[in-house]
């Protein structure tokens, strides 16, 4: 199935280096089948290579309403069977992901995704979650129906819940701290990188994490040791970027 995995991006300053640490690292990687999409609030729609701009605020609150607006531009000018919905301080392996898609999704009424409740909703985290397209095109006939009270990931369970759709379970891993990077499980795809709570103004210890999940699928997929010695460099050059980016944020 071609699957689009959708970015939720912003231009506040403090997401900018995850965002290039992200298109750096495994955003990067090229797997047939999979493509890529960052999608930003702004003031008129817009494309830039893989970047789409929609006229929304790009604020979280307006998280559902900048969804919404994806949503339907993907149906209106994509050919795809299933998106997998991440955040900014999510790691997710590419090949990994084909590999979990062909053995578990299914082409119709499939949400899936690591699961929390709110309010006695059961919903996927906005961390990632699957859609089917005929899931994608039922919540945007149904657009009246979101309730933006919620913030985006529970509002889109709730809509989904009230036609019958019950979210279907996906592994996760999390690390909450750079040190926690020990030994990466390289069979799961799905990887939660928030070290700090959201709204704080430093996400360097997100970026370490994610390039600390990179370095060991690239030292797994390294078959030679000047690959593995690249791999480290590379990431070492990726992590030398970031860390001026936040440094001149700060």
């Amino acid at each position: 199935m071609k699957t689009v995995v959708l970015v939720l991006s912003t231009h506040s300053p403090s997401f900018v280096p995850l965002i290039e640490t992200i298109k750096g690292t495994w955003a990067a990687v090229r797997v047939e089948g999979v493509d890529v999409l960052f999608y930003y609030g702004g003031d008129r729609l817009a494309i830039q290579g893989r970047d789409l701009y929609l006229p929304v605020a790009d604020d979280l609150p307006n998280a559902g309403r900048r969804t919404l607006a994806c949503f339907e531009h993907l149906l209106d000018t994509v050919d795809f069977d299933l998106i997998f919905r991440t955040n900014c301080s999510t790691y997710i392996d590419l090949p990994n992901l084909r590999r979990y898609v062909e053995e578990h999704a299914e082409p119709s009424r499939f949400y899936a995704g690591k699961g929390a409740f709110v309010d006695g909703i059961d919903f996927a985290t906005g961390t990632g979650y699957f859609l089917s397209r005929d899931l994608v095109d039922l919540v945007v006939s149904r657009r009246e129906d979101w309730d933006h009270s919620y913030l985006d990931d529970v509002a889109l369970a709730k809509l989904l819940r009230s036609h019958g759709i019950e979210r279907r379970p996906v592994p996760r891993v999390v690390y909450e701290r750079a040190r926690d990077v020990r030994k990466v499980d390289v069979s799961q795809f799905h990887f939660r990188c928030k070290t700090a709570p959201t709204g704080s103004p430093s996400r360097a210890g997100d970026v370490a994490v994610m390039l600390r999940v990179h370095e060991a699928f690239e030292r797994a997929r390294s078959h030679s040791s000047t690959e593995a010695r690249s791999a480290r460099n590379r990431a070492a050059s990726l992590a030398g970027r970031a860390f001026h980016r936040l440094t001149r944020l700060q």
